[in-house]
């Protein structure tokens, strides 16, 4: 081979290095122009709980080489979760697909380039059903038009479920409404609560340990008891939130007689635990209190006086009524 062939070759090899050059060039610069459009869902709190509230907040990013002069996007909001607030240019209906679904349609003038909220205020509200317990399926289709194309781009989000509903509680205490009890008298208890919910508590259940020194003689029309323990509750006990005593959940107070056998001074030991379930039973809340009661001394009984008071206080009636008789 002699030396102008090598440099045939050479230039040959030159040329078509630039030429793969140019077209990875032209590629890469097509690509980076190419328009685009994601968009992402945004949706709160995470997670979600039944009667609880949610928004879906989207957010897009725009790549188009000319203004967008239209755009339209549609969510579908899985379950019966109801919409309860709509954005500007925003309405909604609902269908059935494999159970209800509400379906937001909306339409926007432009959007501009870059990274934004979709929505200028909070977004699509709503309230998650009550009675189920299956989180937040949202899907979401943005399209805008531009002068020479379109883009679009979808989302999908799910947003779990939670049985804690932050914000609620429930406090008890057991008191005893007997002011003094004494060996072999009655104890009466009953219990405060505080309940702090927006939510129904739509079944509850109380469970009195008592002293071993008490046995337990009348509860409530919802309750049983039997020895040192009592249980109310029967399927019953649905509670709204505010302040209240159980007496008047289960019908009645727990009624005791304390062990005639006791010592004055004896410290009765007795405690409460409760447990309320959310309407639809997905969740609920519990609550526990103790509290002790001194026995104080036995009540003094009163001698019933001897015949012989009683025959003085007679004749001394006798004299009197004589004495009138012979003034007369």
């Amino acid at each position: 081979m002699d030396l102008r062939e090598m440099m045939g070759m050479k230039h040959s090899y030159v040329f078509t290095a630039i030429a793969w050059a140019l077209v990875l060039l032209c590629v890469h610069q097509t690509a980076a122009q190419s328009p685009g459009l994601t968009m992402n869902l945004v949706v709160s709190p995470d997670p979600v709980w039944p009667g609880g509230t949610y928004t879906v907040a989207p957010t897009y990013s725009l790549d188009t080489p000319a203004e967008v002069n239209h755009a339209d996007a549609v969510f579908t909001i899985s379950g019966y979760n109801a919409v309860t607030n709509l954005p500007a240019g925003c309405t909604a209906q609902t269908q059935y697909n494999y159970g209800e679904q509400t379906v937001v349609t909306c339409a926007f003038s432009g959007l501009q380039q870059g990274t934004h909220p979709l929505f200028d205020g909070p977004g699509i509200t709503g309230k998650m059903d009550i009675l189920t317990s299956n989180g937040l399926f949202v899907d979401g289709a943005l399209n805008a038009e531009y002068a020479g194309g379109t883009v679009s781009g979808t989302a999908s989000s799910y947003t779990g479920e939670t049985s804690d509903v932050p914000g609620d509680s429930m406090a008890i205490q057991l008191v005893a409404l007997t002011s003094q009890v004494f060996p072999g008298g009655t104890i009466i208890y009953d219990v405060l609560y505080n309940l702090q919910t927006s939510l129904l508590i739509d079944h509850s259940e109380a469970f009195f340990s008592l002293d071993p020194a008490i046995n337990v003689t009348s509860v409530g029309v919802d309750c049983l008891g039997s020895g040192d323990s009592a249980y109310c509750g029967y399927g019953v006990g649905w509670m709204n939130g505010g302040t209240g005593v159980l007496s008047g959940v289960y019908g009645g107070v727990i009624e005791g007689v304390v062990d005639p056998l006791i010592q004055p001074g004896y410290q009765l030991m007795s405690s409460v635990s409760w447990i309320g379930y959310y309407d639809g039973g997905w969740g609920g809340l519990s609550a526990t209190s103790s509290g002790s009661t001194r026995v104080g001394d036995p009540v003094a009984v009163p001698e019933f006086p001897g015949p012989e008071p009683v025959a003085i206080g007679l004749s001394g009636l006798a004299f009197f009524v004589f004495l009138a008789k012979r003034r007369q």
